[in-house]
């Protein structure tokens, strides 16, 4: 998860569309990407699609301005459409809290955040269910030993485990834990060694069985880096902490999304070099992480921040651009070994200037079939827009 400096930007008509580009999502199989579905915002200003997680045939989206306390919507795929299934609200959500400003699925569990909730002291909010039938089952809250607020800016979940950064001042990780009987508990505070006042450790969060990488984008001089945690319950220790090969003062590494899958990590630098930015592929385990790979795109220049909006599943990367021009555009990476190699460019096909497109990327490797869903916040005067491609 990703946001842009230390302040957080804050439905569903569907309508069908379709872009075609050859990309082998597999080493000598070439297939096709396919603009399958528009998902659009209800209202100007609801910067529909600044968050999202994918999973099978499972969509939810956040929208932390929708209705003014914010929202989050759950699409399903059903034979070839995506249809809005349930829109969730938290129970005691308040204007301005920016309920869905981060989101994070697993299975029947769906974690969503809202930074601004209690004055900006922040909640995290567990839902359960499938399909139209989603309960809220928990409010989870913090008392900090430290100052540091904005509890619930970024969340994770594997498994049985939930983590929610607060990354104000120097900033946080909270590990809660379920029981037998469903209910979750505070069960670790995590703090980066070396933070500082500012740093926003938390600010992103990948967490992938028992290990959790946190980013601190402005740690360093604003070069920033991630910080690798290993446990479980309440037993927690840190084990490695690294940056980009050449990431310079004013990178931000670490605040474009965070994401990890089997024994690699993407870390997101859209500031790097002058803003055209980079994404970064780690793997490792433990106390030993290795940068395997620096992406860029082929036509990527100064302001283009690529690296905002990223997902990775197995061999399959998809990277957002969202200030390339006229209004963003996704790359699509695929691996053969420890290469990786830019396979496809793609935007939506109504994306205007200033529409974000890549801010938020989302991935669904099923087989050899490989569904994103591509974020455009700011389309239509921040209406927001989500597009779904398939390959």
């Amino acid at each position: 998860m990703r946001r842009f400096g230390m302040s957080r930007l804050f439905v569903g008509a569907l309508t069908a569309g379709l872009i075609t580009v050859a990309v082998p999502m597999e080493a000598g199989a070439s297939v096709s990407v396919k603009q399958q579905w528009e998902l659009s915002g209800s209202g100007a200003g609801a910067l529909f699609g600044f968050d999202s997680a994918l999973q099978g045939k499972t969509l939810v989206v956040g929208d932390a301005n929708h209705g003014v306390a914010g929202a989050v919507f759950v699409y399903m795929k059903i034979n070839s459409s995506w249809v809005k299934e349930a829109t969730l609200i938290g129970k005691d959500s308040a204007k301005g809290d920016g309920f869905g400003n981060a989101v994070a699925l697993e299975g029947k569990t769906l974690v969503v955040g809202a930074q601004a909730h209690n004055g900006a002291r922040g909640a995290v909010y567990v839902f359960t269910g499938s399909g139209k039938s989603w309960t809220q089952t928990q409010e989870l809250t913090v008392t900090p030993s430290g100052t540091y607020g904005q509890f619930g800016w970024s969340v994770a979940i594997s498994g049985s485990t939930i983590v929610a950064g607060a990354p104000n001042v120097s900033g946080a990780a909270f590990v809660f834990t379920k029981s037998g009987l469903g209910k979750w508990t505070l069960r670790k505070e995590l703090l980066a060694g070396g933070e500082a006042n500012g740093d926003g450790f938390g600010y992103t969060l990948a967490l992938n069985g028992s290990t959790l990488f946190a980013g601190s984008p402005f740690h360093g001089g604003l070069a920033g880096s991630v910080s690798v945690f290993t446990g479980s319950g309440s037993s927690w220790r840190q084990r490695a902490e690294f940056k980009g090969k050449d990431t310079a003062s004013g990178d931000l590494f670490g605040i474009g999304e965070l994401v990890a899958s089997g024994t690699d990590v993407l870390v997101g630098a859209p500031y790097h070099a002058e803003g055209a930015g980079a994404s970064y592929v780690f793997t490792g385990s433990g106390s030993s992480w290795k940068q395997q790979a620096e992406l860029k795109g082929k036509d990527t220049v100064t302001q283009n921040h690529f690296g905002f909006g990223e997902a990775i599943d197995g061999s399959t990367i998809v990277v957002g651009a969202d200030e390339h021009a006229p209004g963003g555009v996704a790359y699509v990476f695929t691996r053969s070994g420890t290469s990786w190699k830019q396979q496809a460019e793609f935007k939506g096909k109504d994306t205007a200037a200033g529409d974000a497109f890549g801010r938020w990327v989302s991935l669904s490797v099923t087989g050899s079939v490989a569904t994103a869903a591509v974020g455009a916040p700011e389309h239509a005067t921040n209406v927001g827009r989500v597009y779904i491609f398939r390959a």
